[in-house]
């Protein structure tokens, strides 16, 4: 079995227990369920652009937790 189908596996699962979800993880599960089969191609191939909307996606996914920091561009230090 692929992560792959593990991951699609999971999809159900998170629809189901969406309703019970408080906080940002209520946000966080309705993102996924919104976005990420559509931004996640089946061969694991991605164009740029799925790759900048991916990007994208996981920048507001991340962004949606509260005691998280500003995120800072990786840069030398």
């Amino acid at each position: 079995m692929s992560i792959q189908d593990l991951t699609l596996r999971a999809v159900p699962v998170l629809e189901q227990v969406r309703p019970y979800l408080k906080t940002y993880k209520a946000k966080r599960a309705q993102l996924i369920l919104r976005s990420y089969i559509r931004l996640t191609p089946r061969n694991g191939k991605y164009t740029q652009a799925q790759l900048k909307e991916r990007d994208i996606f996981i920048e507001k996914f991340l962004r949606l937790n509260p005691r998280r920091q500003t995120l800072a561009p990786a840069g030398p230090d």
